[in-house]
């Protein structure tokens, strides 16, 4: 478990890099490599990449492992909207749901 704490830290530690020395200006490519490594660290199906916007919101600017039309529909969202994606920014930790049953449950 440390360990896997540990890679999950270098991940986010990653993200944030790119994020904070690249800006939403980076390459594409190179964002879906941090969201591989991200998503590799904790074994997770699928990572988004999500920046604040101006107004407030989130935008989503890179994904990996993610069905598009299921993004679609969140790709840009209020920060304090009641979804998965927006609890995450406020929390500033990961928030998994085991199942879509769970999902649509919690929110």
């Amino acid at each position: 478990m440390a360990g896997q704490r540990r890679l999950d830290e270098q991940a986010v530690a990653s993200m944030r890099g790119v994020v904070i020395t690249e800006g939403v200006a980076a390459d594409h490519d190179q964002l879906r490599s941090v969201l591989r490594r991200a998503r590799e660290a904790v074994e997770a199906s699928g990572a988004v990449l999500v920046v604040s916007n101006a107004t407030d919101g989130l935008d989503v600017v890179a994904t990996i492992g993610c069905d598009p039309a299921d993004i679609e529909h969140f790709r840009h969202i209020a920060a304090d909207a009641d979804v998965p994606l927006a609890e995450c920014v406020r929390l500033n930790d990961r928030v998994s749901c085991e199942s879509a049953a769970e999902r649509a449950e919690r929110y």
